[in-house]
């Protein structure tokens, strides 16, 4: 973290100098969103979006950050304006439904769910597996389950959205654990499984989404939801990573 604050601090002193450096700007946005402080890095997405309106990334990020802020309707909004842009990227419809979903708006989500499968086919990449991941957020947990509508356990949910894309998973997680190639801690991509046992809640496996964070089905939590790698339960229990994308 050292090494970016002090590229927070060198990009402040560039816009300083120039305030019409739209790429430093555009950087300590990013930093910003990594380092999770939202505030900031929208006032800099701000700046990026109002000299360049079709700036996309932008837009992605702002609308990443006002979910965390806990603004989703202006989440939704910028969402919007991408799929205006890029009407046919996958990933933007199927974050969408996850935010119509936390706005109570089932019907809203599960229209752009169904555009999402018709434009991601079987496109294997990492964003959209990860996009699609997301739009279950806020799902409750049903063990044994692994369907949409009803509720997913950890392995359950690993292996429906994997499934879209024609990647066959075992359905326990042990079982997973064996499937792809090791990956390292450090080495961890979005998109990859990550897994965890313990001798009192046994096996257990998220996705891996980036920024040191993943996404899982969890009792713990009754719901489909984010958390992070370092907290100290998923820290010490970790057992390794598996890559099952090509």
């Amino acid at each position: 973290l050292g090494d970016l604050d002090r590229a927070v601090a060198d990009y402040s002193r560039a816009v300083t100098l120039d305030p019409k450096l739209t790429a430093a700007w555009r950087d300590r946005a990013v930093v910003y969103r990594y380092l999770e402080k939202c505030a900031l890095a929208v006032a800099d997405a701000d700046r990026v979006i109002k000299s360049n309106p079709e700036d996309v990334e932008m837009y992605a990020l702002r609308a990443a950050c006002y979910a965390a802020l806990g603004k989703p309707k202006l989440s939704l909004a910028d969402l919007s304006r991408i799929i205006r842009l890029r009407p046919r990227f996958p990933a933007t419809y199927a974050v969408r439904a996850w935010v119509w979903r936390a706005l109570g708006r089932p019907r809203l989500a599960a229209m752009d769910l169904a555009v999402f499968r018709r434009l991601a086919g079987r496109k294997r990449t990492a964003a959209v597996v990860v996009a699609y991941a997301k739009s279950f957020i806020g799902l409750p947990y049903l063990f044994g389950g692994a369907s949409a509508r009803k509720g997913f356990d950890c392995s359950g949910l690993m292996k429906h959205v994997y499934g879209l894309f024609g990647v066959k998973l075992p359905r326990h997680s042990k079982r997973q654990f064996e499937a792809g190639r090791p990956v390292a801690r450090d080495k961890l991509q979005p998109g990859d499984l990550v897994f965890f046992q313990s001798a009192r809640t046994g096996w257990h496996v998220g996705l891996y989404i980036g920024a040191n964070q993943f996404l899982h089905a969890t009792a713990r939590g009754g719901q489909v939801r984010v958390d992070s790698l370092a907290a100290d339960f998923y820290h010490r229990h970790f057992k390794g990573g598996r890559r099952v994308l090509d």
